[in-house]
This record gives C-alpha cells, structure tokens and sequence, in this order.
C-alpha cells in the first residue's frame, strides 16, 4: 500500500509518499488487482506525479525561490519539505502541489486497497 502524508502551513509543504500500490495481506480484490496490472499502474502514476513535482520544484529551488527546500526521491518514497521565498512563490509552489494532491486523491477514490492520504 502507498500511504501518502500531505500538510500545509502559511508558509511550509510538506508531502511524504511511502510504499509500493499493493495491497496489505488480507485484502481481497479484483483479477486484475491479484494479477499486478492495477498495482503496476497505480504505482506508475504516482511516480510519474511524484517525478514531475520533483523536477518543476527543483528548477524553481535552482532559481533561489525558496527559503528551504528538500526534496527525496528514492525507489518507493518521496518527500518534499518545501518553504517558498514569498507570497508569490507560494502560490506557483501550491499550484503544483494541488496538482499532485487532485492526482493522488483520485487514485485513493478508486484504489482505495492501494493508496490512502493522511
């Protein structure tokens, strides 16, 4: 299972992912779920948001927009700690995180044996 931590402050992100998109023992589902195709691309599109955000707040990080800023991607874990420089880039940095976040609740409305949001 992905368990995914988000929270926002006035002026801090912070968005943890951790896990793969199977199901925990005991779970029961559908073929395709036993088969691995629906883990397989739940897994996929949370990479795929994960990696996006990643490289658009490491260009803005680049370009000095943030006060602080740490960003973590491994193989089954992300996690972004990001502080903007101002009310300015606040706002393009909560944009992408919405983003990500409109993403991820949609594959915990439909694949709620693979992702939960905390």
């Amino acid at each position: 299972m992905t368990k995914v931590v988000y929270g926002k402050t006035y002026d801090r992100f912070y968005l943890e992912i951790s896990g793969h998109a199977y199901p925990e023992y005991g779970d029961t589902g559908t073929q395709s779920e036993q088969d691995g195709s629906e883990s397989t691309a739940v897994c996929a599109a949370i990479s795929i948001l994960a990696l996006s955000a990643g490289q658009m707040l490491g260009e803005m990080d680049a370009n000095g927009e943030f006060s602080s800023c740490s960003i973590t991607l491994d193989d089954g874990y992300a996690l972004f700690d990001i502080t903007p420089s101002d009310a300015e880039v606040s706002g393009k940095t909560e944009v992408i995180f919405e983003v990500m976040m409109g993403g991820i609740n949609y594959l915990e409305e439909n694949y709620p044996y693979l992702v939960t949001v905390e």
